[in-house]
């Protein structure tokens, strides 16, 4: 994401939108001409446009936990649906069965990669007892689904908020050089990977439905564009909808029409 920002940002032909948000498609006889969007200030403006790419993230900041940024909160499936275009499947949710768990208002949480379960560490409850066992025949192994349900039992059976991941029977020495960024940033919570037992749970991580498109990733929603056989020139490129690893969407257009 990093690489495209800057690729973006050194074009000349796009123009880029700071801490702008688009809030609902132009429509004219049930198809789409373009973007209404918001700024910081509350001011609105509206952008013509011969294709609208959609690319604003997830739902995950609806959820108290998740791996998402805190702008995934599903503004462009809202435009789509609003404009009776085709979602479906939004009921099917994957979690992730081990995120960090930390007992404070911060909504995204850094994952606790399920390949430390592959190096052989130990799920426990609060009581420090095993219980994969009684779940699954692969024990700490078992697909991600039956692990997150899992773990949701026991935090349910112990009333508490979280389990515990155990690496204090692995080496030490081997497991943070494995992982050095779960090293790093469990180091900055004042805990030890081999050490210490890891409080962990569940959390929100990718939408398996959304806005429903063909192969070619076009959805059902059609373009107005009546002005294309006047002036094709002018409105040849797309605006392009970023909000997905950033606290600002971002517009870009290579000509769009102000109005």
């Amino acid at each position: 994401m990093n690489a495209l920002q800057k690729a973006a940002k050194a074009r000349k032909n796009i123009t880029i939108l700071s801490e702008t948000m688009a809030t609902d498609f132009l429509m004219y006889e049930d198809k789409v001409y373009g973007v209404q969007t918001l700024d910081r200030f509350g001011q609105s403006e509206s952008f013509l446009a011969q294709n609208v790419v959609i690319a604003s993230g997830g739902i995950g900041a609806i959820y108290g936990s998740t791996t998402n940024a805190s702008i995934a909160t599903g503004d462009g499936i809202a435009m789509v649906e609003r404009t009776q275009g085709v979602v479906e499947k939004m009921e099917f949710i994957q979690f992730h069965p081990t995120a960090f768990y930390e007992s404070t208002t911060q909504q995204q949480k850094f994952l606790l990669s399920e390949a430390l379960r592959g190096e052989g560490t130990i799920l426990r409850n609060i009581e420090g007892e095993t219980f994969m066992e009684k779940y699954h025949e692969d024990k700490d192994l078992a697909p991600r689904d039956k692990v997150s349900q899992a773990i949701f039992r026991e935090m349910y059976d112990t009333r508490s908020d979280y389990v515990l991941l155990d690496t204090t029977h692995l080496d030490k020495a081997y497991i943070q050089a494995r992982f050095p960024t779960i090293t790093k940033r469990l180091k900055e919570h004042g805990l030890t990977l081999g050490e210490d037992l890891i409080p962990t749970a569940p959390v929100k991580h990718f939408n398996v439905g959304g806005i429903k498109t063909d192969l070619h990733g076009k959805t059902r929603l059609n373009m107005y564009t009546p002005w294309v056989n006047v002036r094709p020139q002018a409105y040849m490129a797309p605006i392009v909808l970023l909000q997905i690893h950033f606290l600002n969407a971002w517009y870009s257009a290579d000509a769009s029409q102000s109005c």
